[in-house]
């Protein structure tokens, strides 16, 4: 009988799955927190974990991470996720942490099932005859979906076996090549698309990963004492505040003059890039080069902000809309909120809308 533990607080869902479980052979284990999981882990070594990512203490991608990483301890148990949130990137997350499959909650019983079987066939504890073979000089156990290098099991994703346990061929067209798994892993180089920031950060940091690209600017910012950052301003990359002059107020030259002195750009600079990056504000007014990009010559300056709103029609204020796009809050939402604040004192008032990337 296969023995299947399950991480899950929901103890309703814990006893329901036991029973179910109970008629296609499987006896089922609910630890209800990932300390006691950890413990039953050692103790039962299931043949299977059925992993909740909403948990107390941990949560389940910080479960998954810790077995991935500690396989000498939890050798290379299979994992299936679950999770009520159906997001694609919490399931990019969890398979690229190592997990072997994952279900979206609410599911059907059978398809857990289903997928047990799936997985459990994979990993080749479904009694089949294990064929170990040499992959240039590394131990290849298909049956297994096992990797072994100097009697070492190496810590793999799903598409990292694929490509090892590919004929040496398939790596020519990718730039892989299956003999650079030495014995020093600085001859191997696994690249891997994380799309949550969150999840980057936490990688570089614990030392999961070497390096990472696109990082945002708190982050830079703050790692920077911990790890090497290096920066490089992109040229034609230019955050800008754009105005639509095709309707009032800001068809009025005076007013698009007194927004442009009214904007606080060091502490935009400071509070939404965390000084990284190229000033593009106080140039020079005379153009004397083609050089590109230049600095714009406007910079902060309350008062002939307040005198070009004054020569305006619109010298007491007037009220427009501000919107930013959800998908580049880390630094927009700081930036409206500043512009929002210097505007308020020339009687401008703003409504921030925070529209989705897509429709921005």
């Amino acid at each position: 009988m296969k023995q299947i533990l399950i991480i899950d607080d929901d103890e309703k869902l814990g006893e329901l799955l036991t029973q179910y479980l109970a008629r296609y052979e499987m006896q089922a284990h609910v630890a209800m927190t990932p300390s006691r999981g950890f413990e039953m882990i050692k103790k039962l070594k299931p043949d299977l974990l059925i992993l909740d990512v909403m948990l107390p203490e941990k949560d389940g991608f910080e479960v998954c991470r810790e077995i991935r990483a500690k396989s000498s301890i939890y050798g290379q148990l299979p994992i299936l996720m679950l999770t009520a949130h159906a997001e694609v990137t919490d399931r990019i997350v969890g398979l690229e942490l190592g997990a072997d499959d994952y279900l979206p909650k609410p599911f059907e019983p059978r398809e857990l099932v289903a997928r047990i079987h799936n997985i459990l066939r994979r990993s080749g504890d479904d009694g089949a005859m294990r064929e170990i073979r040499p992959v240039n000089g590394i131990e290849v156990d298909p049956a297994r979906r096992e990797v072994k290098l100097d009697d070492a099991v190496l810590d793999l994703t799903t598409m990292e076996y694929e490509r090892i346990d590919a004929p040496s061929e398939a790596f020519a067209g990718e730039g892989i090549q299956v003999e650079n798994l030495g014995k020093s892993y600085g001859k191997r180089l696994v690249l891997r698309e994380v799309p949550s920031q969150a999840t980057r950060r936490a990688l570089i940091t614990r030392g999961d990963a070497q390096l990472s690209f696109n990082i945002p600017n708190k982050d830079a910012k703050e790692l920077s004492g911990d790890v090497k950052v290096f920066s490089t301003p992109i040229e034609n990359s230019i955050y800008v505040v754009g105005v639509n002059h095709k309707f009032e107020p800001f068809q009025d030259p005076d007013v698009r003059k007194a927004l442009a002195y009214a904007i606080p750009y060091e502490e935009i600079f400071q509070a939404a890039a965390y000084g990284r990056g190229n000033p593009m504000w106080g140039g020079s007014a005379d153009i004397d080069s083609i050089d590109w990009p230049r600095k714009s010559p406007y910079s902060t300056d309350m008062d002939k902000a307040r005198e070009h709103l004054e020569k305006s029609a619109f010298a007491k204020g007037f009220e427009v809309p501000f919107s930013i796009s959800l998908g580049q809050t880390d630094w927009m939402e700081p930036t409206a909120l500043l512009i929002q604040e210097s505007l308020a004192k020339l009687g401008i008032k703003s409504e921030i809308d925070k529209i989705p990337g897509a429709n921005w």
